[in-house]
């Protein structure tokens, strides 16, 4: 006795909604374009912040403002920490952090850890530095036209430790909640104790 197997058309639907869905929800994908950036000297009046750095360590981070309802996850940006060699212009610090996008289709710049940088940033909605591949941002071996065109910059004259604090928030923060859980589970535990001694 063979059984057989009976879809509805409102079962069909369903299932071609859950196959097809993610398709149809997503946004658009679209590749870089940008235009000729302009000349040194523009771009730096036009950016917050210029300056030379070495890349000390990225991390990824949520961009919360891209949240759809039913749409791919949200997209993700690189948080760059970099150590100031010369500011031009908008850095005091001697680490400053910048933020762009995780992909090259999304016009984010690719940093590599250990390599040292002209950065051209502007704040973004965040009140955060962001750079991106449509600047004038580049590997500081291949700037030299721009170096020239900027003259000498200044060094950073204010120290902090961006990435101290990052790794404090990171690992000190978690391992203080548990320490702090622990002795209240020992507390608890001895408090109990003693009130079920006769």
């Amino acid at each position: 006795m063979s059984t057989r197997l009976f879809l509805s058309p409102a079962m069909i639907v369903l299932f071609a909604l859950c196959l097809l869905g993610p398709s149809f929800f997503a946004p658009p994908a679209y590749a870089c374009s940008c235009t000729m950036p302009p000349d040194a000297q523009t771009a730096l009046m036009q950016a917050d912040a210029v300056f030379s750095g070495k890349v000390l360590g990225a991390r990824e981070v949520i961009d919360w403002r891209e949240f759809r309802p039913f749409s791919k996850p949200i997209r993700k940006q690189l948080e760059v920490t970099l150590e100031v060699h010369s500011a031009w212009k908008g850095v005091s610090t001697s680490q400053v952090q910048v933020v762009t996008d995780l992909s090259e289709a999304s016009c984010g710049f690719e940093f590599q850890a250990g390599q040292s940088y002209l950065v051209y940033s502007s704040f973004g909605e965040n009140n955060e530095l962001g750079t991106h591949l449509c600047t004038r941002t580049a590997a500081l071996a291949g700037a030299g036209e721009d170096l020239l065109a900027l003259g000498q910059g200044s060094p950073p004259d204010q120290q902090v430790d961006l990435l101290g604090r990052q790794r404090l928030w990171s690992y000190g923060l978690p391992a203080a909640v548990l320490a702090v859980g622990l002795a209240a589970a020992v507390i608890a535990s001895r408090s109990h104790a003693k009130r079920g001694r006769p």
